[in-house]
């Protein structure tokens, strides 16, 4: 994530935040394992480069639920409660 001042802005865009979105969404029906999703991608589980994907995502309000654990691996647009 950059950074300026105090405002953090996310490595990947809004539109590429929504098309990782609309992937778990249509795919997946809404949630879908690390490994799996990083395997559509044709990236790494643990690399960075997902990593900051997935936050992105996050700080952009695309996705409303990530494992906090990667061994759990279970990534969603629905709230758990849903």
């Amino acid at each position: 994530m950059g950074k300026l001042s105090s405002y953090e802005y996310p490595d990947y865009s809004l539109y590429d935040s929504l098309e990782l979105a609309e992937l778990i969404n249509d795919t997946y029906s809404g949630s879908v394992s690390r490994s799996v999703l990083s395997d559509a991608l044709n990236m790494s589980t643990f690399g960075g480069a997902f990593a900051s994907k997935l936050a992105a995502a996050r700080l952009w309000g695309c996705l409303l639920y990530t494992s906090p654990s990667p061994r759990d691996g279970l990534l969603s647009r629905m709230p758990s409660s849903a």
